[in-house]
């Protein structure tokens, strides 16, 4: 076995576990996908966020779900930067990894 692990070990990032359990949750793997959609985009208001992942009467209880919950979640993964004080969020960098573990979910369904 070599000296050097492949996988990154600094204590700071979020470990695998932490994202697979990010990962396990429908919503929020709806609400990555839409993050995903807009690539590039910037930040996202989370009430638009909601509207986008939800028909209109059910927004209420899906944005509560995304404040206190989701995003939260999402963000100590380190997938999302979830902005509290300005209700926005946006993917936390490059996660192509995050992406292609999504795209490998869909086509096991």
């Amino acid at each position: 076995m070599s000296e050097h692990s492949p996988v990154d070990t600094n204590p700071d990032d979020p470990s695998l576990d932490q994202t697979m359990q990010a990962l396990s949750d429908d919503d929020r793997r709806e609400i990555l996908t839409c993050l995903f959609e807009r690539d590039g985009d910037g930040p996202i208001a989370v009430e638009a966020l909601a509207d986008r992942i939800t028909s209109s009467d059910a927004s209420g209880s899906v944005s509560e779900l995304l404040y206190h919950t989701h995003l939260p979640r999402l963000d100590a993964a380190g997938i999302v930067a979830y902005e509290r004080a300005e209700k926005r969020v946006e993917l936390a960098g490059d996660q192509s990894s995050v992406e292609a573990l999504l795209e490998a979910g869909r086509s096991v369904n």
